[in-house]
């Protein structure tokens, strides 16, 4: 048992998120490049499975993100999460991280 569950410390109680199922077609929607504007921020998303994977373009770490809701995923071990912004016609715009970091999705041209 952890310490905070030896002492009852509501405080430090763990967070329980569940982990929805969305189908590939919708997981898909997510994927692309995405920036923050105020700094030099670049980071890829793509799907595999039946969850994201988000790799920073600065440094090449990856991390898994889990669907919480329709447009909203978390981080497992370190418990971040990430609220995507969706028009009404289902095209995904960017993201909020932390809270606070408004990630941009880079449009994409076909040639």
């Amino acid at each position: 048992a952890g310490i905070a569950k030896v002492y009852r410390w509501n405080a430090f109680k763990p967070v329980v998120k569940t982990v929805v199922n969305l189908p590939p077609e919708k997981l898909k929607t997510f994927e692309g490049f995405y920036s923050l504007a105020e700094r030099p921020m670049r980071i890829e998303i793509k799907h595999v499975g039946d969850h994201l994977v988000v790799k920073t373009l600065w440094d090449g770490e990856q991390t898994e993100l889990y669907p919480e809701s329709e447009n909203e995923f978390f981080e497992k071990n370190e418990g971040g999460q990430i609220r995507f912004y969706i028009r009404p016609d289902g095209i995904v715009t960017g993201f909020l991280a932390f809270g606070e970091l408004r990630f941009e999705k880079e449009r994409t041209t076909k040639l």
